[in-house]
């Protein structure tokens, strides 16, 4: 592993998923600001998540090209864009700098997610474990530190956010090498379909398997500081919890890429997502120490198999391991969210509590179709 180019780069994604989570710790505060109901809130949501699904052409193009200029370009917008939703005066303008925001978030990480692959060595999994810690780290973080802030300084302060992204994407792009490895100046790509079609039944399945795990858990993550909020709760309260969510789902998939790489991960992955029902829907009827602690097990087992889940796909295709990494976060992420729109009007009318119920049998199927996941003997190329 390149330790100290490995940092750079995570410190950059870092920066990047702040952005990208800045919003649901606030809906609470944008609500009341723009007086939305519900239904407008989940809208925003699946255009915010919807618009990863454009990570499948990033990382097409990205794998094709020479230099990886994509993670310097979606980092910037990520950092100019989404920081203005402190200035905007309507829900029209709103939508329209975090949707520039979030599309350069989800330009960014194909192309990340394969330099982090590759800095990673022979610890693929590991690597890119770390490097989702890194943005998962930032989500679980933001829910703590930004509805203080915006109480503290107000909405308006919240452009000085810019400064960090800008001198990390600054650093990335003097001290990083940005040339694509896998393409130079005698050889060009295979065709995806070429890598790919052997795969395509298999890794057809891993996006499907984290589609599902992504409706649970984002709408868990974005809707959980609206829940806390219906149940009297402040704020703050509602970021500790979304920060106990977010930052047990960084422990989880530390933990099960660490096992990963030293034992058949099949069970890991069906096993970490069926447990994930039981605790989320006991954390909704639970309260108190019991409930946060349910919480905490519940984003552990949801979010435990992401790195493992994405590694996967890109060893189907080390050649076009930024398109690969697209299908599992950035396309499904995308599917998944478009969910939201659906559940913020279906909540509007049961209640958030209610709805969430229903969500929490989402993970027994995904248990379920998981178990249909065959992978070759441990340590061989699945290429």
């Amino acid at each position: 592993m390149q330790r100290y180019r490995f940092l750079l780069i995570s410190f950059c994604h870092f920066n990047v998923d702040t952005y990208a989570t800045l919003l649901p710790p606030l809906l609470p505060l944008v609500n009341e600001r723009l007086d939305i109901s519900l239904t407008y809130a989940g809208l925003l949501g699946s255009v915010l998540y919807g618009v990863s699904m454009v990570q499948p052409v990033m990382g097409w193009l990205g794998d094709r090209m020479r230099r990886r200029y994509l993670v310097i370009v979606g980092a910037l917008m990520a950092a100019l864009f989404t920081p203005t939703m402190g200035l905007v005066p309507s829900y029209g303008a709103l939508m329209a700098v975090l949707t520039i925001g979030a599309l350069g978030v989800h330009v960014f990480h194909p192309q990340g997610f394969a330099m982090a692959g590759e800095l990673s060595g022979n610890r693929r999994a590991f690597g890119i474990a770390l490097f989702s810690f890194a943005g998962t780290i930032a989500l679980g973080l933001t829910a703590i530190w930004a509805p203080v802030y915006v109480r503290t300084f107000g909405f308006e302060a919240l452009t000085l956010l810019a400064i960090p992204g800008l001198a990390s994407t600054a650093l990335v792009y003097r001290l990083l090498p940005l040339d694509n490895p896998h393409l130079d100046k005698h050889r060009h790509l295979p065709r995806l379909r070429e890598t790919l079609g052997p795969h395509a039944g298999r890794l057809g399945l891993v996006t499907t398997i984290v589609t599902l795990r992504w409706v649970a858990s984002s709408n868990f993550a974005f809707f959980l500081a609206l829940l806390a909020h219906d149940r009297g709760m402040s704020l703050a309260e509602g970021g500790f919890l979304l920060a106990v969510f977010n930052m047990a789902g960084v422990v989880g998939s530390l933990c099960i890429a660490y096992l990963a790489d030293r034992m058949r991960p099949e069970p890991l992955i069906w096993g970490s997502i069926a447990l994930a029902a039981p605790a989320l829907y006991g954390f909704l009827l639970a309260d108190g120490y019991a409930a946060v602690a349910l919480l905490a097990i519940g984003g552990f087992a949801i979010m435990a198999t992401n790195s493992v889940l994405v590694a996967i796909a890109q060893e189907m295709a080390p050649e076009n391991a930024g398109f690969a990494s697209s299908l599992p976060l950035g396309f499904a992420w995308g599917a998944a969210g478009l969910t939201l729109t659906l559940t913020g009007w279906w909540a509007d009318r049961i209640g958030v509590e209610a709805m969430l119920k229903y969500v929490c049998l989402v993970p027994l199927f995904t248990a379920g179709l998981a178990m249909f996941l065959r992978l070759p003997p441990h340590g061989k190329d699945q290429t």
